[in-house]
């Protein structure tokens, strides 16, 4: 039996450890050919506060600078990665940021209000669920992107039931294209 720490891949009818990540491993997702992870860990026997890595084959390899808080989510869109989740970056509280390799991260036009959950494309379009803090005057929990921007879904528009009164929208998925 091979000990696992918080990720493992099924092969060969059985389960083998995919380096070690200390903490939750949120989201995974292939990127040009790649595979990333991210949540809110570190890399064990390395960095701590790491949140978003990238497996090489035999261990986890963090980016430089590392996103601090906690990433919940992860879409590959065009030749960008996003990160969505309750974060800072350089010393910035951050919701969504956009990594593209060879370049780096790079903000938003507007920045999200609240902790994003989740993305899901839909004709063309990305969508992000967020968690509304208790407190907040601002209820939209459903957002949409457009030319790099993060913008509120209301009720009445685009192909979505009104969500601008919870708490909290925690996952989102589409079926077909209708």
């Amino acid at each position: 039996t091979e000990t696992v720490n918080n990720i493992a891949y099924w092969e060969n009818n059985s389960w083998h450890s995919a380096g070690c990540l200390y903490g939750t491993v949120s989201d995974l997702v292939v990127f040009n050919g790649e595979l990333y992870a991210a949540g809110d860990f570190d890399v064990c026997a390395g960095s701590s506060e790491v949140n978003f890595a990238k497996w090489n084959g035999t261990t986890w390899a963090y980016q430089v600078p590392p996103v601090e808080g906690k990433v919940n989510t992860l879409e590959a869109v065009g030749d960008r990665l996003l990160l969505g989740g309750d974060m800072i970056y350089q010393g910035n509280k951050i919701n969504a940021i956009a990594w593209k390799p060879g370049v780096g991260f790079q903000p938003f036009i507007s920045n999200v209000t609240h902790p994003i959950n989740d993305f899901e494309p839909f004709k063309g379009t990305l969508y992000a669920s967020c968690t509304v803090p208790a407190e907040s005057s601002n209820t939209i929990t459903l957002l949409k992107l457009e030319n790099n921007q993060w913008l509120p879904v209301y009720e009445g528009s685009d192909p979505f039931i009104p969500f601008h009164d919870k708490l909290s929208l925690n996952t989102l998925l589409v079926e077909g294209e209708t």
